[in-house]
């Protein structure tokens, strides 16, 4: 009997240790799929990156940076960060950077995620006269990303 009394007892013990916040930290944590993907393209002195971090799929920070001998740009922006308002409507999301210095377009297809930027201000990230307009893709699994008109007047 005192047997069966202490054997309730310690597995009631072990029990009350396993916290309902230890629980749903576990759930959530295998609820949401975390990846980091990266790419870049160019030469040493001329090229474009982008890194992103992605949860569910869905890109929730991301940072760009590209060189131009002697200039460089370097935007990061992420969902809680100051650096900008995201809107998301299914595989798009809008982001729009602060001080209404240019707008990010993320579209996601298959592997690939697009970044579109729309007249990001060149002087704010590159502290250079003109506007940033083009694409970037980044897709799983490739090291080069595909790079359309952002490198333009860089």
């Amino acid at each position: 009997m005192k047997r069966a009394i202490i054997a309730c007892c310690g597995v009631a013990f072990f029990a009350v240790g396993m916290t309902p916040i230890d629980n749903a930290t576990a759930k959530r944590s295998a609820r949401h799929k975390a990846e980091k993907l990266s790419c870049f393209t160019g030469v040493k002195d001329r090229h474009a990156r982008i890194g992103v971090q992605l949860e569910d799929e869905k890109v929730t920070y991301l940072a760009f940076y590209s060189k131009r001998r002697p200039r460089t740009c370097s935007i990061d922006v992420g969902k809680e960060g100051n650096n900008g308002n995201w809107v998301e409507n299914g595989k798009f999301t809008k982001v729009m950077l602060t001080e209404h210095s240019g707008v990010l377009l993320i579209s996601h297809t298959g592997d690939s995620y697009r970044f579109d930027f729309r007249n990001v201000d060149r002087m704010k990230y590159c502290g250079m006269d003109g506007k940033i307009n083009g694409s970037l893709t980044v897709t799983r699994g490739q090291s080069a990303c595909v790079v359309k008109g952002i490198m333009k007047g860089h």
